[in-house]
């Protein structure tokens, strides 16, 4: 209830000084928690921590919880790469380290005889960086696109939890990418592009900056032909996205004054971006978009994303 209210910190504070839970289970639900929380909030140290702490009392998802332990590193070998290199090189071993342990662990586990979303979303995001480390002749670490944390807060739907500072912190990891720290921006692709554009649109989503939100999906994405999305390796889930996120700012614009039934136009155009969500044929984690986009009600598609 803490986290649900942004009091992300006290939500944390509260499960460290409850104590260890004699019941396993309970325990492994606390630190999974706990874990979600101090992503959330961008304390890196402690989300590589918890997420280990999952690794040991979890059966499942351990490809999951090594990746995202990685992209705490990569932020942390961000930070200090131009100003401390022995911590740097520190971060990159223990990123290095866990995304070594991304592919022997998934598979492993499979929810009606198919493989679970995340581990093959993991599973392919580890190939694509390996891809253009020999394509680039470049370090793993600097191969690594879009901040992969970013990538996972928004699929976790964390933003509902986070305040603003939290949410400029967020701005502020997206912004390294363009920045004269990322050497290698010229060579991204249209799809690692496109991370950023959506990555950056939701965030301002979520700070209430919708018209900036929705000109950043309209230039950089929307008008895109969504052929180019698709292909090994590639990113495919923007585009989709890209329209689920239109629909969700224009109901945050048609909820402002708690009367969207006021405002039907608004409404349609709503209805018709989730129409092309739900349309649009498969797509990484797709699950998380089109179930939620078919519910009854729009005003609950965001708490449903997150249950999903």
């Amino acid at each position: 209830m803490l986290a649900a209210d942004r009091e992300l910190e006290k939500a944390v504070h509260l499960i460290e000084v409850a104590g260890e839970s004699p019941l396993r289970q309970l325990e492994a639900l606390s630190w999974f928690e706990r874990s979600l929380d101090c992503m959330y909030m961008h304390d890196y140290e402690a989300i590589a921590h918890a997420f280990q702490k999952c690794i040991e009392l979890n059966n499942w998802s351990h490809g999951l919880y090594w990746y995202i332990r990685g992209a705490a590193y990569v932020e942390l070998y961000r930070r200090s790469k131009a100003t401390d290199p022995e911590a740097a090189r520190k971060y990159a071993t223990g990123a290095r380290e866990a995304f070594d342990n991304v592919l022997p662990n998934i598979g492993k586990k499979k929810f009606m005889g198919r493989q679970l979303p995340f581990d093959v979303f993991v599973s392919r995001k580890i190939q694509k960086w390996e891809a253009r480390a020999r394509d680039w002749n470049c370090d793993f670490m600097d191969a690594i696109g879009v901040s992969p944390l970013e990538e996972m807060i928004y699929f976790w739907n964390g933003a509902k939890r986070m305040r603003l500072d939290h949410l400029e912190t967020s701005l502020e990891n997206l912004a390294w990418s363009e920045s004269a720290g990322n050497p290698y921006w010229e060579k991204e692709s249209l799809d690692e592009k496109s991370i950023l554009a959506l990555l950056r649109a939701s965030t301002l989503r979520n700070m209430n900056r919708t018209a900036e939100a929705k000109a950043v999906l309209e230039k950089e994405i929307i008008p895109i032909d969504k052929l180019l999305f698709k292909g090994d390796l590639k990113d495919n889930w923007t585009a989709p996205c890209a329209r689920y996120e239109m629909a969700a700012n224009i109901w945050r614009e048609a909820d402002a004054d708690h009367q969207p039934g006021q405002h039907l136009d608004m409404l349609n155009k709503c209805r018709d971006w989730l129409q092309e969500v739900t349309q649009w044929g498969g797509f990484d984690l797709d699950a998380r978009y089109v179930n939620s986009s078919l519910c009854p009600s729009f005003a609950n598609q965001e708490s449903n994303a997150e249950s999903a």
